[in-house]
């Protein structure tokens, strides 16, 4: 027997509104369950997504870092190549330096440039952002065209390893922050070359070994120095002729001790006013300056000999030894150099007098001389009689004194009688 034939009818209407109502709320959870399954399924791969993408931005960020400190670190290594061209050519040792052509940091960091700085600087990291050391290598290959070059390389100690592996298009990243200057090693010859915009393919080993094996992945940067290149610019200890144009300005102390000057003849011709150069002085040189027209001695003074007709009275010059010259009138009115020493004399005058017989003179200090005189002139001789004086001068006790003596012809003391002393120093 049906239920429902013997349910009234409005109680029929109800039950079967209920069932529609429970079956409609039992779809609509159904849905939602599936709708939030879509969407964390959604969030959980945009997460993985978005990880992924930051981790490869974060490689690359590491990988142009490196690149960077690889290519600074490079720096201070091509300043060591070229301070030390000629015996990294020649395979001598350099000072300072364990092993010419593989320095290590804390030796380009302890040598110095020619302005006294470090090579490398003291502060530069020991560790690239990579966590990786630096190897410094030069290596001399045969040119293509002839003759040799120099291949400087700063490189990465080991492969650039990214968890667990190595990533060679990170080391591409790295190289494109090198400004041309990178090199790395590949997989197509299992890691045996260094190949870069620098060098040709497969001309260059690769320096670094790990257990003694070459790898791919090992970021450098590259210096490479040829013959042709080396030779058109000047350097320390070069032996070349040199010829410059314009004007040259050193600082500093400028020694020519170790080669010979090219010196103009004293009188020879020039045209720029001012110049300067060096006039032969017997072994050694005197400073001489261009008037515009001669080469003559420092201070305009012009270069002749005694006894050569000169235009001013008075005026001064010099010879081609040094010696000073005085421009004087003869006794027919002409005017001729004349040596300024045998004008001066050898007796230079210090000091002067009056004196009585027993007095103390004090000698003079002579600077370059070891000879000294005294010379007396007598006075106006008031108790002057017709008996003879006699004027003279001893070393006293104390030996930088003379003793004054002022006697009659009996040697007895005329203590009334004054004369003018006066000191010298003598000079040949």
């Amino acid at each position: 027997m049906c239920l429902n034939a013997l349910l009234p009818s409005c109680v029929r209407c109800r039950v079967t509104a209920s069932s529609r109502t429970q079956l409609r709320a039992a779809q609509q959870t159904g849905y939602l369950l599936l709708e939030l399954s879509v969407t964390l399924m959604l969030v959980a791969m945009l997460a993985i997504y978005t990880r992924a993408v930051t981790l490869s931005e974060m490689d690359d960020v590491a990988a142009a870092a490196a690149g960077a400190y690889v290519l600074a670190g490079a720096a201070g290594l091509e300043t060591y190549l070229l301070a030390n061209a000629d015996n990294l050519r020649q395979a001598t040792p350099i000072a300072g330096v364990a092993s010419a052509t593989r320095p290590t940091m804390a030796e380009l960091q302890n040598l110095l440039t020619v302005n006294g700085t470090p090579m490398l600087p003291t502060t530069f990291p020991a560790l690239s952002p990579v966590g990786r050391a630096l190897q410094f290598d030069i290596q001399t290959l045969a040119a293509a065209g002839g003759g040799t070059e120099l291949h400087a390389t700063a490189c990465l100690n080991g492969p650039m390893n990214w968890r667990g592996r190595v990533r060679e298009d990170l080391v591409t990243v790295a190289m494109q922050s090198m400004a041309g200057r990178g090199g790395r090693s590949v997989s197509d010859d299992e890691g045996r070359t260094i190949r870069g915009a620098l060098l040709a393919a497969a001309t260059l080993p690769n320096p670094v070994r790990n257990n003694g094996t070459q790898r791919p992945g090992i970021l450098c940067s590259v210096n490479v120095l040829s013959d042709a290149f080396y030779s058109s610019f000047a350097r320390q200890r070069d032996a070349r002729t040199l010829q410059f144009s314009g004007a040259v300005n050193a600082t500093g102390v400028l020694d020519a001790s170790g080669g010979a000057l090219v010196i103009p003849s004293a009188g020879a011709t020039c045209n720029t006013t001012g110049a300067l150069a060096w006039l032969p002085s017997s072994s050694s040189f005197l400073p001489a300056r261009c008037d515009g027209a001669h080469w003559v001695a420092t201070g305009s003074l012009p270069v002749s000999s005694a006894g050569v007709s000169c235009p001013t009275a008075g005026a001064m010059a010099m010879t081609t030894s040094g010696t000073a010259l005085l421009c004087q009138i003869n006794g027919d009115g002409r005017l001729f150099w004349v040596d300024f020493v045998s004008r001066m004399g050898g007796l230079v005058a210090m000091e002067s007098r009056i004196v009585r017989d027993g007095d103390l003179v004090l000698k003079p200090s002579c600077n370059g001389s070891i000879y000294r005189a005294v010379y007396m002139f007598p006075m106006t001789d008031v108790f002057q009689t017709n008996q003879a004086i006699f004027r003279s001068a001893q070393n006293a006790a104390a030996t930088e004194y003379w003793q004054i003596h002022i006697v009659d012809e009996n040697n007895m003391s005329l203590p009334q009688v004054e004369a003018v002393a006066i000191t010298y120093c003598v000079y040949s």
